[in-house]
């Protein structure tokens, strides 16, 4: 089960820090999204793993999937220490979870009756 653990930053500096020192506390960099004003694509990214658009306009969001309990709390703790305000822990199994496939026929309902199967 992951979870998708979300602070707020208002100064660029705070957020700066609090992703160097996420790396540097071996959180993989896949697993980690900034989200600047004005960054339609990564917002669209977040809101798609469950997340919500930073509440306060020009405030930066640092967003983080852990998937453990211990990393969990190193996160909180590291977001905590930069300065991040409105940390949020969210369930991000949405899109963890397989999608639905229906099976299409691939038959050919323009062929010939003598090609047809």
């Amino acid at each position: 089960m992951h979870t998708l653990i979300t602070g707020t930053f208002q100064a660029e500096q705070q957020a700066v820090q609090a992703v160097r020192k996420l790396v540097k506390s071996c959180v993989p960099m896949d697993l980690m999204r900034t989200i600047l004003p004005g960054t339609r694509r990564r917002l669209a990214a977040h809101e798609a793993e469950g997340g919500h658009p930073p509440r306060e306009p020009g405030s930066i969001m640092v967003a983080v999937k852990a998937p453990e309990y211990v990393s969990q709390c190193l996160v909180v703790k590291i977001l905590r220490d930069h300065g991040a305000h409105e940390i949020e822990c969210l369930d991000a199994e949405r899109r963890a979870m397989p999608r639905l496939q229906i099976p299409i026929s691939v038959r050919n309902h323009h062929a010939p009756a003598s090609i047809r199967p």
